[in-house]
């Protein structure tokens, strides 16, 4: 009974689903705005970043992300009184905005400026308070006003994108300050935790899947979701003193990987379910969100775990198969093993993998000789942001590429969601790694 259940849960999620890509797809198209995008990747100017201390580079993206963010009037009583209420401002709420209050929040242990923790303080409450505002209207009303609006992935939470990430960094608040505990907080992170540990799709052996994936390919496994899961499992194992999801995330590491790595330690961008075998291209951005969630599960197993030892050697032999294709120029590959593409390297994966290598040298896991390969991959980073802080060589958003011509015609924009994030995480992990 429990597992027609789970089926008839995950079948209506589904439906879901695809009536929101048919929405989506033309709501965008109905709605574009002229943008600067560049089909290759640029660098910065060296007046830029030729006197620039990696410090001052991290206190000089942390202050960047801090921008306009307004809660909204919620007001409560007739449709009308919501329809009328303001509705809150801030950057749009998804993943990589999760990535960045996680990056800002590390950033921060290094900078100690306390307008960070007011922005990432402020910016949780308002987001919160705008998911428990959707959800009274859904209750009392049967719909929502304003659907689309930054905050409207909080309370969709139909895929791992929309809940992992952000749920991470609001836990990592937690475990700074208590202070960050509301009803509407606790409330949020609760339904995140039931969607991600009891309703998402899962294969029989428990690996995270999407048998439906908005406009990319269906029956499919993502490298990308075990950051989308992983952070949060293990904070979540923490906050409650509930092992079992941290077992859960340790779970979905090792059989990530053994889908998805391949001989050489570096990982297939996703794994293809219905034809029983992996995706033949290791897109850089794919393996940075595995390596980000490795170190983290690492970081949150206790010594005497049963696997610790598996899942260092998983990470380990990633690392290695990395430091093989590491540029001349510090940075990596758009597609790590193919530098024959005229896209050049890839800024937010390189500040993964800078951040897992400084981090595993941190924390023992490998030797410090490793810390040159993250020094030269600083070195490089340094010169893809602008003296305004402005990041250049990100590239956007990657569905599942078909052929390599997909992933050479990905169009990078400057400032791309996906890139500060990353470099605040890189920059403050190899600060300590220097420091030691």
């Amino acid at each position: 009974m429990e597992f027609i259940l789970r089926c008839y849960r995950n079948f209506k999620i589904a439906l879901l689903y695809m009536m929101f890509a048919v929405l989506s797809a033309a709501a965008i198209s109905s709605c574009k705005q002229p943008e600067t995008i560049y089909l290759k990747s640029p660098e910065a100017a060296p007046e830029a970043y030729q006197d620039r201390s990696p410090a001052q580079l991290l206190e000089l993206v942390a202050l960047r992300q801090i921008t306009e963010i307004e809660a909204g009037e919620y007001k409560r009583g007739t449709w009308d009184s919501v329809m009328s209420s303001k509705p809150s401002v801030g950057p749009w709420f998804g993943y990589p905005q999760g990535v960045t209050l996680m990056g800002m929040q590390y950033a921060n242990r290094i900078l100690e400026d306390p307008v960070i923790d007011e922005f990432v303080r402020d910016y949780i409450k308002i987001a919160t308070d705008d998911y428990a505002y959707s959800v009274w209207q859904r209750k009392t009303f049967g719909k929502i006003h304003k659907k689309g609006g930054s905050f409207s992935r909080l309370i969709r939470m139909n895929m791992l994108d929309d809940c992992g990430a952000g749920s991470a960094a609001m836990l990592e608040a937690i475990s700074r300050d208590q202070a960050y505990v509301t009803t509407e907080l606790t409330e949020y992170l609760n339904n995140a935790s039931y969607f991600i540990y009891e309703t998402h799709w899962r294969l029989e052996d428990g690996t995270f899947w999407r048998p439906v994936s908005p406009g990319s390919r269906p029956l499919s496994m993502w490298a990308d979701d075990l950051y989308m899961s992983c952070p949060f499992l293990v904070r979540w194992a923490e906050y409650k003193n509930e092992p079992e999801f941290l077992d859960d995330a340790v779970r979905q590491i090792i059989n990530f990987a053994s889908y998805l790595q391949d001989d050489d330690g570096v990982w297939w961008h996703a794994y293809l379910v219905d034809l029983d075998k992996p995706a033949t291209y290791k897109w850089g951005r794919a393996n940075g969100w595995v390596m980000l969630a490795t170190a983290e599960v690492l970081s949150a197993m206790p010594d005497d775990h049963p696997q610790r030892e598996e899942v260092l050697a998983i990470f380990r032999r990633h690392i290695e198969g990395l430091k093989n294709y590491q540029s001349e120029s510090g940075l990596w590959h758009q597609v790590i093993d193919h530098p024959e593409l005229t896209w050049g390297t890839e800024t937010s994966c390189s500040a993964m993998f800078t951040y897992a290598i400084s981090r595993a040298i941190n924390r023992g896991w490998i030797d410090r000789s490793n810390l040159e390969v993250v020094r030269k991959a600083v070195d490089g980073l340094n010169k893809k942001v602008e003296a305004d802080g402005t990041i250049l060589g990100i590239c956007r958003s990657a569905s599942i590429g078909d052929g390599l011509k997909y992933y050479e015609d990905r169009p990078t924009r400057p400032d791309d969601q996906h890139g500060p994030g990353p470099i605040m995480m890189a920059l403050s992990e190899f600060l300590i790694a220097e420091q030691n």
